[in-house]
């Protein structure tokens, strides 16, 4: 499948989700059950949003041959900023979350992926 589906299906994916985190957020009491649901919503409309972006930073920045070499990167990076972001939100529920923690786990990921990339 091409790039241009998939960017086309990723926001497709992250309008859908913002729909169903606007009504998660205005409609639901917050349970425990309807802050899991948060949270699954909330990474799906980030991997989704973050997937157009990252395929066209892979197309312009990255070898030809990207898609052959490592085929799952796509998935692989969208799945991480959206994990990122969950887990920022997570902290900032438990009210724990500040700067300095942001930076780090921003640089975790940062640097998974950089080994992820220049891995053999």
């Amino acid at each position: 499948m091409s790039l241009r589906w998939w960017s086309f299906l990723a926001v497709l994916v992250a309008i859908t989700g913002a729909a169903s985190l606007q009504f998660v957020l205005t409609h639901l009491y917050p349970t425990t059950p309807a802050q899991v649901l948060l949270f699954v919503l909330l990474f799906i409309t980030v991997a989704a949003a973050t997937a157009p972006p990252a395929a066209y930073l892979n197309h312009r920045f990255a070898p030809r041959n990207w898609r052959r070499q490592d085929s799952h990167r796509l998935w692989r990076q969208a799945s991480e900023a959206g994990l990122l972001v969950v887990v920022l939100a997570y902290l900032q529920r438990l009210q724990t979350l500040d700067w300095t923690m942001a930076a780090v786990l921003l640089g975790v990921f940062i640097l998974m992926e950089t080994f992820f990339l220049t891995r053999g």
